[in-house]
């Protein structure tokens, strides 16, 4: 992946405990993407703060086990391209199946009856 985008900020806010980040921190290498990692206590003031310190345009909250691909990436890009003034996001995956993915089923279904996506 390529340099291509410095229009969005990426804030992803993190606990002691979080295992996950260098993967994401991976994922998104190369993007251009403004990357601001914020541990504040609680997550609601981990993502205040990472938002007040966002220096681009869009902001693009992460948790920091999720995983990105370069065609998400290139997805989110071209539909912030075609539509700048909506709010974007993608669906909640988890790996396995069992609670957490029936969890998954029900955010995308809120997401896109209400337009209120999950985290």
């Amino acid at each position: 992946m390529t340099a291509r985008d410095n229009s969005i900020s990426v804030i992803i806010p993190v606990a002691s405990d979080e295992t996950e980040l260098d993967f994401l921190l991976s994922d998104l290498e190369g993007s251009g993407f403004e990357i601001i990692i914020s541990s504040k206590g609680t997550r609601a003031k981990s993502l205040n703060c990472g938002a007040e310190k966002a220096q681009h345009k869009y902001l693009w909250f992460i948790h920091a086990d999720t995983r990105l691909s370069a065609d998400l990436i290139d997805a989110l890009l071209s539909n912030v391209q075609q539509k700048p003034d909506c709010l974007h996001y993608f669906d909640l995956c988890f790996e396995g199946g069992g609670l957490p993915r029936l969890n998954a089923m029900g955010a995308n279904l809120r997401s896109r009856l209400f337009g209120a996506p999950f985290g």
